[in-house]
């Protein structure tokens, strides 16, 4: 799924779905961030344009395994516009007990055309 050689942090195919999709969150120095006191996680994906694709949170496909955001894809999630191009990903983690909020943005692009 994701091309470590890419520009991309995210990249995913139009209509993938079925498998679990890891997203590492880093420090800003680039260590592995401690994402275990957090126990709400919401995804925004949008257009280059600000326009949101989808959004999900952690009561529905996402789960907190530190130091990874694990994204359950659904196909109403990956088919959620006819689009193909970048994308901006937005992921917040939150606490229920304190106001604690990490917020981290990922580049990303979705491909329309599906290799066979």
């Amino acid at each position: 799924m994701t091309n470590t050689q890419s520009i991309y942090d995210i990249e995913y195919v139009f209509g993938e779905f079925g498998d679990d999709y890891l997203i590492g969150i880093k420090n800003d120095d680039g260590t592995d961030a401690d994402i275990s006191a957090f126990d709400g996680a919401q995804m925004t994906v949008s257009k280059s344009d600000d326009t949101v694709l989808f959004t999900i949170n952690h009561t529905n496909h996402l789960a907190i395994t530190s130091p990874n955001i694990v994204w359950d894809m659904q196909p109403e999630e990956t088919e959620a516009s006819d689009y193909d191009g970048k994308i901006k990903v937005q992921i917040e983690l939150t606490t229920s007990t304190t106001k604690k909020r990490m917020t981290k943005i990922f580049t990303g692009f979705v491909y329309k055309n599906q290799v066979p």
